[in-house]
């Protein structure tokens, strides 16, 4: 169904420069707001986990990723496979985290990956994603060259453009409940409540 890689990928968590690591930690530390203690979270492009290593409170939950080594993280799993067919039917989840990972799905496959989103939370759950802005594809191939930043699979953007984010969602069963810039306007931070 849907295959997709995110930029954090673990095979190559080594190989991470420290302002890869900085950016993403400031995205996990976005998405933490919409994150409440006893949340059960599914993280989708968690890499090696660090979602679950950095938020502390998060007591449940289920990382995915194709680039993943299976594993546990504070005791949750994480699981190499693509969403969501390797869900193995897991669903129930208060809060889905796709941080910047949905630029990375085939536009085609985009609806498809909402529609599964909506399927794995509970009712009243919440979708939060990290979406760059086109600019960022640029600036990465730069810094890559400056060999300040490994980057993430740019040539997997699919021209995704952070407008085109909330009418996918609100058509898929979802509200809107935030878009917030941030990294100097680099960055969108979108919080999706299912109707």
């Amino acid at each position: 169904m849907v295959r997709h890689e995110s930029g954090e990928r673990s095979d190559g968590a080594d190989e991470l420069r420290w302002l890869d690591r900085l950016l993403q930690r400031w995205r996990i530390y976005k998405a933490s707001r919409f994150i409440a203690r006893g949340d059960r979270v599914l993280d989708i492009g968690c890499a090696d986990g660090t979602l679950f290593s950095q938020l502390a409170w998060i007591e449940a939950g289920l990382g995915i990723d194709p680039n993943a080594r299976d594993s546990v993280v504070r005791g949750i799993p994480i699981r190499r496979g693509h969403f969501p067919d390797d869900l193995a039917g897991e669903e129930g989840f208060q809060v889905v985290t796709a941080l910047a990972v949905f630029e990375h799905v085939p536009l085609s496959e985009q609806a498809q990956f909402v529609v599964a989103c909506r399927a794995a939370l509970a009712s009243g759950g919440r979708v939060v994603l990290t979406v760059p802005a086109p600019l960022v594809d640029h600036l990465i191939s730069i810094l890559q060259a400056l060999r300040l930043l490994r980057g993430m699979e740019t040539h997997e953007h699919w021209g995704f453009r952070p407008a085109d984010t909330i009418p996918i969602f609100t058509e898929h069963g979802f509200e809107a409940t935030l878009h917030r810039r941030f990294q100097l306007g680099l960055n969108h931070l979108f919080v999706f409540t299912a109707t």
